[in-house]
């Protein structure tokens, strides 16, 4: 019973890391990014941590209004695009031990034929945590306040090790990468 239950774990375990899509057709693009949610100052009553995994960002394509969400994986975070539409990055959230953490990005971008469109790597920095004195109706909710910045950057050099890292032959490290 134990080996019929470590083979049961480790297929799902092969096929819940995040793969890169192949395109579908002639003009699809690839949105990617990165993204970051630093605590240097602690998480909340817990020691420094960086979030990378398990933060769901959402997206909203403009010409449907259809609503997505994309979850990031070591950071990066990916979908298929036909090429010609245009998104709004409009938020993310996390759910990590009891607590959630949600911001607003609306952040509104285009994507292109047969691209790779790159919307870069962001770190957002959560720095000096103080509990706020604000009561929920449960008594048991507490309320965090932290002075937030980011680090944005955008590195080709990354973004292609990352493809090539999770397919060293895929199609889309010969499409353009544009910002």
């Amino acid at each position: 019973m134990k080996k019929r239950l470590l083979i049961v774990a480790v297929f799902i375990l092969s096929f819940s890391c995040a793969s890169t899509p192949y395109p579908e057709g002639p003009d699809d693009s690839l949105v990617i990014g990165y993204l970051a949610l630093d605590f240097p100052d602690g998480f909340f009553e817990q020691n420094r941590r960086t979030i990378t995994s398990g933060i769901t960002l959402t997206f909203v394509n403009q010409a449907s209004g259809r609503k997505f969400g994309v979850t990031t994986s070591n950071g990066y975070f990916q979908f298929l695009s036909n090429g010609t539409d245009s998104y709004n990055f409009a938020s993310y959230k996390v759910q990590s031990d009891r607590a959630t953490i949600q911001s607003s990005v609306n952040k509104r971008f285009d994507t292109k034929p047969h691209s790779v469109v790159y919307l870069g790597h962001l770190t957002v920095i959560y720095s000096k945590p103080k509990q706020t004195h604000r009561a929920s109706m449960d008594l048991k909710t507490r309320y965090w306040n932290y002075e937030t910045s980011a680090k944005f950057d955008y590195s080709e050099e990354q973004l292609r090790t990352h493809l090539e890292d999770q397919d060293p032959e895929s199609l889309w490290l010969e499409y353009e990468v544009v910002r």
